[in-house]
């Protein structure tokens, strides 16, 4: 997947040291950050915050979106959902009314922008071929 064009796969290091990585899709209007880990050991460091506010910089005219787990008090994770759903609300990230909807169950999405274009958000998505059988509603 990382040799598509519209998909970015970065390792994060602070000097040689590695942190972390990103992997996002990105066309003319939007960027989705499908994935943002960071070592384990290394959280709560704010490197993550470092993270979202460099893709911000790197795309400053361009949407980001992403996905999270639903915050629903049934699930067995619901206190790490809520401290991640936090994380991305303190560094600009909006939950909005539209979700993810593939085979490996339902998504909310969120973003730094106030409005959510659908078709061009399902186009971006489909660039990525591992949603194929998703859509967002």
């Amino acid at each position: 997947m990382s040799l598509k064009k519209a998909v970015q796969f970065d390792g994060l290091y602070d000097q040689d040291q590695f942190i972390g990585l990103t992997y996002t899709a990105v066309d003319e209007k939007a960027v989705y950050l499908f994935y943002l880990a960071i070592e384990p050991a290394k959280r709560g460091h704010g490197y993550g915050s470092q993270v979202l506010t460099l893709l911000k910089e790197r795309y400053p005219a361009k949407q980001i979106f992403l996905d999270i787990e639903p915050v629903t008090s049934e699930a067995n994770n619901y206190e790490q959902r809520q401290k991640r759903l936090a994380f991305y609300q303190q560094n600009g990230f909006n939950l909005t009314k539209h979700r993810l909807i593939d085979d490996g169950g339902i998504y909310d999405i969120c973003t730094t922008g106030s409005h959510v274009n659908l078709q061009e958000l399902n186009k971006l998505t489909r660039k990525m071929n591992i949603f194929a059988q998703s859509k967002i509603v």
